[in-house]
């Protein structure tokens, strides 16, 4: 721990007293800027309190013009006078701006299925009274009496106030819930003045505690700054990983035994030295310069710990692999930086060794599984004869199980094909409207299980993005089965395309529980499935979501996801767009 560190909590009475005088204004800097923000709040409020009553004279003219017309289409049917058709076609006329007015001026969520009914029924009666306009310029008025007659008109009517009437609820209750939120900001803007007031005082109090205290803490400090110097030190030295202090340009500015042990140079010969010296591929020393830079300068990376792997190389020109971890060192006046090395080499054979007994295993075992899969099927199609309903039952289970099975390693074996660099990938302009189409009739029979609909929304023609089409139907496709799986039944799965200019984004929206926000940052890794019962009971390997993103990785794009507690879950995928031809 460095002095100027160590002492940096203990400064004199002097500068404390300054401090306390600096935090004054702050304070009222605080309590002016509250104020302003309850002006700012009442401005608000005066704006909501007039964009209501404009939309309640909205309502009211709207509704004003309907009556309009079903006065003036009753007055034609009974009278058979043109004189009726002046206000029915203004009121027609009119009816459209301003149903345009009320719904550019829509502010909740909860008005907007409300506005889409409204639209919609007023449609229906304005649909039925050109009907009847229709009817009595033919001559058929018996039927255009009876239809008035059956309540038709009446009921489209009807529904026309009542959603006037819950839109103008809404408005209401909404201005009266920012008045009474309003109240609530002005009470609390008057207990927090008290209490910025009081924080004054107690700094002061404060203040003057430290200084009584602050000499005795000092010699605290001087002998914990001792006994951590110490203990550092031992522990730099005695590490089995390689520790370097490098200058901000990265050459070595100090190092423990570990380093020379490792690469097998003296001390000497390299402190002062790039450390690039130590790797096979050294980085140019001014981009190592460039790095530590910004790594200095962000706030919020500085804190971590930057973990890559390197190539080693020894002073006898022999290569292995080492895991860098680079970090700076707070307290320093000249600007340091931390680097670990460790050496990964049993690491790496024995992540081979993993690698290559999953993949012998996998492939051993699909073979047989894919027979046992078959045969299976065969029985319970009855290539066997007809079978007692108990051994049926068996034999689904057991097919439904090996099916699994057959699943997960081919899983296992596209994970580790593409971990491994063994995937190929035919990279070309691919038509995203046919392949939607295809992604959904081949697993409609799949989400016809879970009673849910596959809904593609029309793509815009010659949208298309570069990628290999085999591994971008597998894209879709695993993404379908979870949104299939999760969404309750007689739902639809939707799946939608917003073009780009440089590139176009293909979504999968189902609706469900959603995604826990525990789960959200380890959604991509390997075998990660939520813990909630509810997925559990879905089944699936936890494979899925990782072979989507290890895929859109190798295409050069990008998966994400958006996610509201119960009401579902959409993914997005960005591929780079195809050339238009």
């Amino acid at each position: 721990m460095r002095r100027s560190a160590l002492f940096r909590n203990f400064a004199p009475l002097q500068i404390l007293l300054v401090a306390v005088a600096a935090c004054v204004p702050l304070l009222l800097l605080g309590s002016n800027w509250l104020l302003q923000r309850e002006f700012d709040e009442n401005r608000a409020l005066r704006n909501a309190t007039s964009a209501t009553f404009e939309t309640r004279y909205t309502l009211e003219q709207l509704l004003k013009l309907h009556l309009d017309l079903e006065t003036a289409e009753r007055g034609f049917i009974i009278s058979r006078n043109p004189a009726f058709l002046a206000p029915y076609n203004e009121a027609e006329g009119r009816i459209s701006a301003v149903l345009e007015q009320l719904g550019s001026t829509r502010e909740l969520k909860e008005e907007e299925p409300l506005y889409r009914r409204l639209v919609v029924e007023s449609r229906n009666k304005r649909a039925f009274a050109g009907q009847m306009v229709t009817l009595i310029k033919e001559g058929r008025d018996d039927e255009a009496r009876r239809a008035v007659a059956s309540g038709q008109g009446k009921l489209f009517m009807d529904r026309i106030r009542a959603l006037v009437a819950q839109i103008d609820t809404l408005r209401q209750e909404q201005l009266r819930a920012r008045l009474e939120a309003s109240e609530r900001d002005s009470r609390h803007l008057r207990r927090t003045t008290i209490g910025l007031h009081t924080a004054v005082l107690f700094l002061l109090f404060i203040a003057a505690l430290l200084g009584m205290r602050i000499n005795s803490a000092r010699t605290v400090a001087l002998s914990r700054m001792r006994e951590s110097n110490e203990r550092q030190s031992a522990i730099f030295d005695s590490a089995d990983d390689g520790m370097m202090l490098l200058d901000a340009s990265g050459r070595i500015r100090s190092l423990n035994p570990a380093v020379t042990k490792m690469f097998g140079y003296a001390e000497d010969d390299m402190r002062g030295r790039a450390v690039g010296m130590l790797f096979k591929e050294a980085p140019r020393e001014e981009d190592v310069a460039a790095f530590l830079r910004t790594l200095a300068l962000d706030p919020t990376r500085s804190r971590l710990r930057h973990v890559r792997e390197f190539e080693g190389e020894t002073s006898a020109g022999t290569h292995f692999p080492v895991e860098v971890a680079l970090s700076t060192v707070p307290g320093e006046t000249q600007r340091s930086f931390l680097a670990v090395i460790r050496d990964i080499t049993k690491r790496k054979q024995v992540e081979q060794m993993k690698s290559e007994f999953v993949s012998v295993v996998s492939h051993e075992l699909r073979t047989p599984l894919t027979s046992i899969a078959g045969s299976l099927g065969l029985l319970a199609g009855g290539a066997a004869g007809e079978l007692p309903e108990r051994a049926r039952k068996l034999i689904g289970i057991a097919q439904a199980n090996s099916a699994r099975l057959v699943r997960l390693i081919n899983d296992i074996l596209d994970i580790e094909k593409i971990e491994a660099g063994k995937m190929t990938f035919d990279i070309k302009p691919v038509p995203l409207a046919s392949l939607l189409e295809q992604c959904a009739q081949g697993n409609a029979g799949f989400a016809a299980e879970y009673g849910v609909q596959i809904v593609v929304e029309p793509v815009a023609a010659g949208v298309a993005v570069m990628a290999d089409e085999d591994r971008l139907i597998q894209v879709i496709t695993n993404l379908l089965s979870n949104a299939i799986k999760f969404s309750p039944e007689g739902e639809a799965v939707r799946i939608t395309v917003v073009p780009g200019e440089l590139a176009h984004r293909i979504s999968v929206a189902g609706l469900g529980p959603g995604i826990p926000d525990p789960f959200r940052s380890r959604i991509f890794q390997k075998f990660a499935q939520a813990d909630a019962s509810d997925t559990r009971q879905k089944g699936g390997t936890g494979l899925g979501l990782s072979i989507v993103a290890e895929i859109v990785s190798r295409l050069k794009g990008e998966v994400s996801f958006d996610s509201v507690a119960g009401e579902g879950a959409t993914f997005h995928v960005d591929l780079p767009a195809a050339p238009q031809q």
